[in-house]
């Protein structure tokens, strides 16, 4: 890892002295001071967290001239353990070019959003870890378009209004192939497209479609629902309002499996609440309600995400975090199943509380506090809470 970032480092400070590029990087090391659990039976030292840098990126290089530029950005996985032992990552890297002033062409790694929410953008917001979610297509990802390695064409006939269009097939794949002699004549890879059209100062509105692609097959006779092979569609409707003290956006996303038809509906959204005074408020709470027929694993579930800060002075802001975060890199939703698939309200319901303080000195950012939280019955434990002192620096220079 020390080598692939001084190399990058390298080439990237070169390309900065020749072309007018702009250059960011930061170190961020979380951890814990402390853990145990509500009974006493385990108390944990500190631990150094392995998980990967998410938040910001460890180092992106960007390029943009008047007509063409480039993007590239990496993090890094501070166990080392990631791909075969890699502990750094590309995330994302393109470049683009007008042909015209009102059309973008990008190539590389391409994605359309219409809104992202800004807590913990990184996090899968959609619950992964209660089972039968690992599907990406399941997730009901941020990408409202497409997302992946392909390309993608932004037109702007007019600059309150964008319209984009590309494809993902990924690299070394085609973007749609036609073979007469095989069983799957004709396949086509993923591909989206956003519109997006900003009203005025304080509303804009999108809309988007997002085609997992096809491999070619028909429906079979004994078709049930498996979400590692069936090809997804999702319609997306959305709306903002941004004012001065307050910004928020609600998304509500549609799935639609390739055989079946409407499988569920997620309704993700954002706020933000900042008055004339110290006081910042954020809130996330995305619903997503899936069909019995989905699979008896897929339940509906909802996730939830509260903070408030006040800062003090511009070294010092205490704030309050109410969550499921769970204190780890996945939420855990609180689910809406049956007793007997172990996804019940009673059973997956959790409350993380993290009243704590955030420390800005220069360009270092520290965070520290306590963290109460209660474990869901589903995770099988004898204690049901559990507390945690976290740490965090983040560096960016």
């Amino acid at each position: 890892m020390k080598k692939l970032l001084v190399c990058c480092a390298a080439l990237f400070m070169t390309a900065a002295a020749v072309f007018a590029v702009d250059i960011a990087a930061s170190v961020y090391i979380p951890g814990t001071l402390a853990a145990g659990t509500g009974d006493g039976r385990k108390i944990t030292g500190y631990t150094a967290t392995e998980d990967s840098q998410e938040d910001p990126d460890t180092l992106v290089f960007r390029m943009d001239g008047e007509n063409y530029g480039a993007y590239f950005s990496m993090y890094a996985k501070l166990g080392g353990d990631w791909d075969n032992g890699t502990a750094a990552k590309i995330r994302k890297w393109n470049l683009w070019f007008k042909p015209v002033n009102e059309l973008k062409v990008t190539l590389g790694v391409v994605e359309q959003d219409l809104y992202i929410e800004q807590l913990h953008w990184w996090k899968d917001g959609v619950g992964a870890n209660a089972e039968g979610t690992v599907s990406w297509n399941l997730r009901y990802s941020a990408a409202t378009g497409v997302r992946g390695g392909g390309f993608n064409l932004k037109y702007t006939p007019f600059p309150a209004l964008t319209i984009e269009l590309g494809a993902a097939p990924w690299f070394g794949n085609p973007l749609w192939t036609y073979d007469k002699d095989s069983d799957e004549e004709f396949t086509y890879a993923a591909w989206g497209t956003t519109v997006k059209y900003q009203i005025n100062d304080t509303f804009s509105c999108g809309i988007a479609w997002r085609d997992a692609g096809s491999d070619g097959t028909t429906k079979p006779d004994d078709y049930e629902m498996d979400p590692s092979d069936d090809y997804y569609k999702i319609f997306t409707l959305g709306v903002d309002m941004s004012t001065p003290e307050f910004y928020g956006f609600i998304q509500p996303r549609t799935m639609f499996n390739q055989y079946y038809g409407y499988e569920g509906t997620t309704i993700d959204n954002y706020f933000k609440y900042q008055p004339d005074s110290p006081w910042t408020f954020e809130a996330r709470v995305p619903f997503t309600y899936r069909l019995e027929e989905s699979g008896e694993d897929d339940p509906s579930y909802l996730i939830y995400e509260l903070r408030a800060k006040y800062a003090l002075n511009s070294v010092l802001s205490p704030f309050l975090m109410l969550s499921n975060d769970a204190t780890d890199d996945l939420y855990t939703p609180l689910c809406f199943g049956t007793e007997a698939d172990g996804d019940s309200f009673a059973d997956t319901f959790t409350i993380d509380v993290y009243p704590g303080a955030a420390i800005k000195i220069g360009n270092c950012q520290i965070e520290t506090g306590f963290i109460f939280y209660t474990v869901p019955k589903s995770d099988g434990e004898n204690y049901s809470w559990a507390w945690q002192i976290p740490f965090s620096a983040l560096v960016t220079f």
